[in-house]
């Protein structure tokens, strides 16, 4: 057995859909031969916000709680030095080193490197995030890395020109599919209170700026006096508090308490896209938007801001799902799935279709294993490492 170990900034109990989805993704690893361990540097495991996830939990999870910067790459550093050479393989998650410290143990231990780019941390943004005086020296350092991993189109672009093609890999995200997503909605509906006249858009995700559900919110505001029975689901937890206070405060004020539903998070979402008409998100910035890949598994059409390069690398404007530039779009794209129920039930399809061909889960854990593999090749495994110390 393989061991890999996954190195992030961030990790549960804090809620970060990257590591869920990693949680999610681990059994398809394991499967293939490799054991995951997952090192945290910034989370403290007695926190507040606590995820419990359905998925089984990583094999162990080590945390170095190191709210500094410097004293973060240091612990990380140390802690690889005694523990590294255990591992064959060290993934790093976003940009979690930022110095290369862990990067260069991992390699004197010779272990390989991989590192992801899941949101804004594209090759080339990170490095124009460095001082100019800088960048040759940390373009220098980029070579410790093996494999580079991008989960868009936008992001791989962005690396460009940082490593070269062979080591630059383009790994979407994935999701299982629901066996009969939508056989319950009547029953699921019914628990909620609604009913067949009731159009129910869903959104799934932190409540905070970035996802912007105001814009949601007041496109439902909008909606509303022409279409009353139309409800929108909130459903994540509250990330920024003061912006989820002013988000409830506008709900209040406009008299739509009853209209627009704060869930708080759900460690299955699966209820509130099985009882769901249509998926709505409005995010500003992702890497992906695996929760869209959720949705359309769940065969509900999708109404997403385009981000190019990664919203429109799988939503298909018109055939499996509607994206909009602006709120004056959004709200558009609303009233045509609610003028044409027909159109609601064939994106649905078609978006589900789509999942199936490219993005099950299985076919993603199988990307994973097979570039580990790639980059172990026939070498001794961890065992062998630790036998030669």
């Amino acid at each position: 057995m393989r061991r890999v170990l996954h190195v992030f900034t961030f990790f549960r109990p804090d809620f970060t859909g990257e590591g869920i989805y990693l949680t999610n993704l681990m059994p398809h690893l394991q499967a293939q031969g490799f054991a995951n361990d997952v090192l945290v540097q910034n989370t403290d495991p007695q926190g507040e916000r606590v995820v419990h996830c359905s998925a089984p939990a990583p094999h162990t999870v080590h945390y170095l709680v190191a709210r500094r910067k410097a004293l973060r790459h240091l612990k990380l550093s140390w802690w690889l030095l005694r523990h590294g050479r255990d591992y064959d393989l060290v993934h790093f998650h976003s940009f979690s080193d930022r110095y290369f410290l862990g990067a260069l143990v991992a390699r004197l231990l010779r272990a390989k490197v991989v590192q992801s780019s899941t949101l804004d941390d594209g090759l080339g943004s990170v490095l124009a995030s460095y001082r100019p005086l800088f960048r040759p020296v940390i373009r220098r350092l980029f070579r410790l890395v093996d494999a580079s991993v991008s989960i868009s189109p936008k992001l791989h672009a962005d690396g460009e020109g940082v490593l070269p093609e062979p080591r630059r890999h383009l790994i979407p995200q994935g999701v299982t599919l629901p066996a009969d997503p939508r056989r319950e909605k009547h029953a699921l509906r019914r628990s909620f209170g609604l009913d067949a006249a009731d159009f129910v858009l869903v959104f799934v995700g932190g409540i905070c700026e970035r996802k912007a559900p105001h814009e949601l919110v007041e496109g439902l505001i909008e909606l509303h006096p022409r279409h009353p029975r139309l409800h929108l689901f909130l459903v994540g937890p509250d990330l920024e508090d003061e912006y989820a206070a002013r988000l409830r405060r506008r709900v209040s004020e406009a008299g739509l308490s009853e209209r627009v539903h704060f869930t708080g998070f759900a460690p299955d979402p699966s209820r509130y896209y099985g009882m769901a008409d249509a998926m709505v998100f409005a995010s500003t910035k992702e890497g992906f938007g695996n929760v869209l890949l959720e949705a359309m598994a769940h065969a509900l059409p999708t109404v997403a801001r385009r981000l190019p390069g990664v919203t429109d690398y799988f939503i298909d404007s018109g055939r499996t799902g509607i994206l909009f530039d602006d709120r004056a779009g959004y709200v558009a794209a609303v009233e045509t799935l609610l003028a044409d129920p027909e159109l609601v039930l064939r994106l649905g399809s078609a978006a589900r279709a789509e999942v199936e061909a490219r993005f099950r889960l299985e076919a993603i854990g199988l990307l994973y294993g097979g570039l580990y593999q790639e980059l172990l090749g026939g070498a001794s495994g961890c065992a062998g490492n630790a036998s030669s110390s």
